[in-house]
């Protein structure tokens, strides 16, 4: 993600104060609401900038560490940085509890290339893997790293890829380098943010329609199932899949590929009545 000039994007100089800003943004967000250009997707990340613009440059704290960090973005990945210089001086404890959800696609842009092309930089990086389930990945998740000194809690977004990496500086400036691991699950598979798994199926309630339910984490779906359902049809329940990393308002779907279930240890009079509808049918 290439660095955002939020004072670019609401047309204010850097010295602006809180009036100017907010006089600037209130225009903008009148000229770019999604309602004055709805499906133009231009327009709706127009918006989302100014948006997430004045999240920053609106609060003091953020709009301070903006400051500072983006005066040295364009050195990031360069390799020309020094060795002992700290970007994130002051930092400690969980990325959004610091910088707000407004601020997250900026700075882990910078987090994604922190360290780069500076060996000896790099080798101060304590490596730390977190395993998350994928229940952790649908709600987002919490640890508690340890270290040495004292604790840190980090938040973990829900909808994190597998192999995401995370980097940033400690309360003592230790440097961190987080890698996040996604457990299998033993009912579903991940697609991006869609979810597949398989949705086993009486045999009699395929043939004459009835209701299923299916569990996704602790929610229940009722489905309808048609009569004469065929064995291996997919359904598609749009919206119910994983939240977005980067959109976590925006859900992926949920794929359920029917199994159909024979019935077994059938008694004399079932087999019998099976074996009637076979003559019937054949």
């Amino acid at each position: 993600m290439k660095y955002k000039d939020y004072y670019k994007i609401l047309g204010v100089e850097k010295n602006a104060d809180a009036d100017g800003i907010k006089k600037a943004y209130r225009e903008l967000a009148k000229k770019y609401h999604p309602d004055k250009f709805p499906g133009d997707t231009v327009a709706e990340r127009r918006f989302k900038d100014i948006n997430e613009a004045y999240d920053v440059l609106s609060d003091p704290q953020k709009r301070s560490q903006y400051d500072m960090l983006g005066s040295r973005f364009g050195n990031f990945g360069s390799g020309q940085q020094s060795a002992t210089q700290n970007p994130f001086d002051g930092f400690s404890g969980n990325f959004k509890d610091i910088f707000g959800e407004g601020f997250s696609d900026f700075f882990n842009s910078i987090l994604g290339r922190f360290g780069g092309g500076n060996p000896a930089f790099a080798q101060k990086v304590r490596e730390v893997d977190i395993n998350l389930t994928l229940e952790e990945v649908f709600t987002g998740a919490q640890r508690m790293l340890d270290t040495g000194q004292n604790a840190i809690r980090i938040r973990i977004k829900a909808g994190v890829p597998n192999g995401q990496e995370l980097t940033g500086t400690g309360p003592q400036g230790e440097k961190f380098l987080l890698k996040i691991g996604v457990d299998e699950h033993p009912v579903f598979k991940r697609k991006g943010d869609d979810l597949h798994a398989d949705l086993p199926i009486p045999l009699y309630t395929l043939v004459a329609g009835g209701k299923a339910q299916f569990n996704r984490f602790e929610d229940v779906f009722s489905l309808n199932i048609a009569p004469q359902t065929p064995n291996a049809k997919v359904l598609r329940l749009a919206g119910k899949g994983l939240p977005n990393y980067e959109n976590p308002q925006k859900l992926g779907d949920l794929y359920l590929k029917i199994q159909a279930e024979i019935p077994q240890n059938l008694s004399a009079k079932e087999l019998s009545l099976f074996e009637e509808l076979r003559k019937l049918r054949y």
